[in-house]
């Protein structure tokens, strides 16, 4: 029988295989396929060139074949993990699952612009979340549009890596969506949450002191949480931004990076607060020594969720409506916005990457500002 190249006997089992090398991937590994069980030698050739013809159709796309299960878990989550915060990972992952549960089984290559829409119908058309009261009700096209641009960056990645040669999402339409309102407060508000009460307690007392500081910083909610006393000058009134908390529970936390490089800035503080930090720090001393979190009452960081309890009960209280802790910032923003237009400090303020994203997120709350550019031609009688 004539020798044919790369195909050989299993004189073990009787049966024949092949094993060739298709060159080396993109980190030097050799390519290097390996198929048995084939009952003639013929069968085995056949089969072996129909495997090179298709690596060849291929382009020599690396990892051809791979789930989008096996590409997500493999290569994209631990490379995604690299570049951002716990919090936002973790938060990615979860916003994820429906689209790992629908596209999980299927090869990356064969994913084609038409899966994608039908992906969309489906989350708009079979997909509901139930609220705390229990009720059942449809995604918000926000929220779907948010599953969309963590889908998008996949299959970006998966192109730079040449497991695709283009992006499926980037064909479809967008989805209309709204934007979201963040429920904010004026100072009036504040105050009025400020200075009710209804347990009169110290922890009531601190957990006003830590939604004050949010109020005249417009620092996020991990920011503050990671704030330490070598982080505030006295001397110069200033607050050192340069961390966040990711908290899992009150004994399971770590230190992270601050949301990007922009992020890292100094605020100025305003001399109420600095009295008021003055004071704390003195309460603590009756608490423990060497406390090293700035807002703590037993060396350990507070619950997200009890402080947003207090604060929304505060508000009940009050009688006025309730917000996230993010809704502090934006009280923030839009007091700073209401006295002083100056978009870039507020901006520089905020942390923000460029003055853009301030727009991007708060130009709504600019209402007047067509009307007072316009005035400023009215001044001078052109």
């Amino acid at each position: 029988m004539r020798r044919v190249a790369n195909v050989y006997k299993d004189e073990k089992r009787g049966t024949w295989y092949f094993s060739l090398t298709l060159g080396y991937d993109r980190f030097g590994k050799r390519i290097q396929p390996t198929r048995r069980g084939f009952k003639s030698q013929k069968e085995a050739k056949d089969a072996m060139e129909e495997l090179k013809k298709n690596y060849s159709d291929s382009q020599e796309i690396y990892l051809q074949g791979i789930t989008f299960r096996e590409f997500y878990k493999k290569y994209f989550f631990p490379w995604y993990k690299l570049g951002t915060i716990e919090k936002t990972y973790v938060k990615t992952d979860k916003t994820l699952k429906r689209a790992l549960a629908y596209f999980g089984k299927m090869q990356m290559e064969k994913i084609r612009p038409i899966h994608i829409q039908e992906f969309q119908q489906f989350l708009v058309q079979e997909c509901s979340v139930t609220n705390k009261e229990g009720k059942i009700r449809p995604l918000s096209n926000n929220y779907i549009k948010q599953i969309f641009n963590k889908l998008r960056i996949i299959f970006k990645r998966a192109v730079v890596l040449e497991v695709i040669d283009e992006n499926p999402v980037d064909t479809i339409g967008k989805i209309r969506t709204q934007r979201s309102v963040v429920a904010f407060w004026t100072v009036d508000e504040f105050k009025k949450v400020y200075n009710c009460s209804y347990r009169c307690d110290f922890q009531e007392a601190f957990y006003k002191r830590m939604m004050r500081f949010l109020f005249v910083t417009g620092l996020r909610s991990e920011e503050l949480f990671a704030l330490q006393w070598p982080d505030i000058d006295f001397r110069k009134g200033t607050c050192s931004v340069s961390k966040s908390l990711y908290i899992r529970t009150r004994t399971d936390y770590d230190f992270s990076d601050t949301k990007n490089t922009s992020s890292i800035r100094t605020i100025t503080l305003d001399k109420q607060t600095i009295e008021d930090l003055k004071e704390w720090k003195e309460s603590q001393k009756t608490i423990g020594d060497d406390l090293s979190f700035i807002f703590t009452f037993d060396g350990l960081p507070p619950s997200p969720k009890t402080f947003l309890g207090r604060v929304k009960k505060l508000a009940e209280v009050a009688g006025v409506k309730p917000i996230h802790l993010h809704g502090l910032r934006h009280s923030h923003v839009a007091f700073l916005i209401e006295h002083n237009n100056n978009i870039y400090a507020v901006s520089k303020r905020l942390g923000h990457s460029s003055v853009k994203t301030t727009l991007d997120k708060y130009g709504h709350l600019y209402p007047d500002t067509n009307q007072t550019l316009a005035d400023e031609f009215t001044k001078f009688e052109v």
